[in-house]
């Protein structure tokens, strides 16, 4: 049997910026979901979501630029990645691209979030993100 890759951290649900109060509102008062931790860049920003041990990221872009931008031209709004944490990012690539797995958009330039992500063409379509949370978080932040 295989080791898992990873654990189960969140799912993200891409909106457009004029729908992201729609989909706060959606999160509280029809899921039920309690709001956590929000984080912004110039290219994007996002809020999660607690609904009991589940964990969902809505984000959204903040410029026209962003990379959301041309995700949501492309697909519209949704599922857009699910997260893994591991304890060794590098050791997690090397695993999956000897099984000849994509991996894309790696990134360790903040050691309290360090990521890389799984190219859908090799996920069945999904996008699948792969991060390495820092071992002494700032206070308040959970993640990039």
């Amino acid at each position: 049997m295989t080791e898992p890759l990873g654990r189960f951290d969140h799912i993200a649900i891409a909106v457009r910026n004029e729908s992201k109060d729609a989909a706060r509102r959606f999160m509280t008062d029809v899921l039920g979901a309690v709001p956590g931790f929000k984080y912004a860049r110039p290219d994007f920003a996002f809020e999660h979501f607690h609904l009991g041990d589940l964990k969902i990221e809505v984000l959204w872009p903040t410029s026209e630029e962003s990379f959301l931008t041309r995700f949501l031209e492309k697909r519209g709004e949704g599922l857009h990645h699910i997260t893994l944490t591991v304890d060794d990012i590098d050791g997690a690539c090397a695993r999956l691209e000897s099984e000849n797995i994509s991996v894309v958009d790696k990134n360790k330039d903040n050691p309290q979030w360090m990521e890389a992500f799984i190219s859908p063409r090799s996920a069945f379509g999904v996008l699948f993100q792969l991060a390495q949370p820092g071992a002494a978080p700032t206070p308040g932040i959970e993640g990039p």
